[in-house]
């Protein structure tokens, strides 16, 4: 082979190498020009035209997963402690005569306080069948359901005598004198709180508690017992 037969078939070689260098750039902007969902759902928003020329990090659109919906709840912060990820929620919507209801599973509690409203961030998966239809953004009311592994001891408000020195009740004895008792108050519903005896010992479940006319009994008092209206 003569210095320019080999000069010709070093040349060729070299384009058939930029040319698969080429098409290879090539066959990477065609992947790239087609876009998967990571998940099956409906596009809400388009940013972005077919043909425009776009970076990596640029946003083309909204995609919602219309079958694996999430709530997101904001609840005050003195709650904290009573809900935990598994934890099940009933939220319901629409109208108060016929509302559309269904349940949820909390998957994220996030700890983190909003300064001004006091509340942090619940995140629940939304479980639903195929006859129900719940839209991205909607408002829903959630029923949560408030609970601790720590028992405690219920009374009626009326029952707490508030003094200078502190709150006690007045409980009434086997003998029917009255034993005042120092409690510390926690947190209550209704006409319902909980209370924590100072000295555990004298306090009990069943215990009777006077509810009127507790404030006038002085220890050691005898007590009349009447029965409840």
């Amino acid at each position: 082979m003569s210095f320019r037969q080999q000069n010709r078939h070093d040349l060729t070689v070299t384009d058939i190498k930029f040319a698969e260098i080429e098409l290879k750039v090539i066959d990477d902007q065609l992947n790239r020009a087609v876009l998967k969902a990571p998940f099956d759902g409906v596009i809400s928003e388009r940013f972005e035209r077919a043909g425009t020329e776009i970076s990596r990090a640029q946003t083309l659109l909204n995609l919602i997963d219309i079958n694996n919906l999430e709530v997101r709840l904001f609840i005050p912060v003195k709650y904290l402690s009573y809900l935990k990820p598994g934890a099940p929620l009933q939220l319901s919507a629409g109208q108060l005569d016929s509302p559309q209801r269904a349940s949820a599973v909390i998957t994220a509690v996030i700890p983190a306080t909003d300064p001004r409203a006091q509340s942090f961030e619940v995140r629940a998966d939304l479980q639903i069948n195929s006859s129900q239809s719940w839209a991205s953004g909607k408002l829903v009311d959630v029923n949560v359901t408030l609970s601790s592994s720590n028992e405690e001891l219920i009374v009626n408000r009326d029952a707490l005598i508030l003094r200078q020195q502190g709150v006690h009740i007045v409980k009434i004895k086997e003998d029917n004198t009255a034993l005042h008792v120092p409690v510390v108050v926690g947190k209550g519903q209704g006409n319902k709180v909980a209370i924590k005896p100072r000295d555990i010992t004298l306090l009990s479940v069943g215990d009777r508690i006077a509810t009127r006319g507790a404030e006038t009994q002085a220890e050691r008092q005898s007590v009349e017992v009447q029965p409840a209206l």
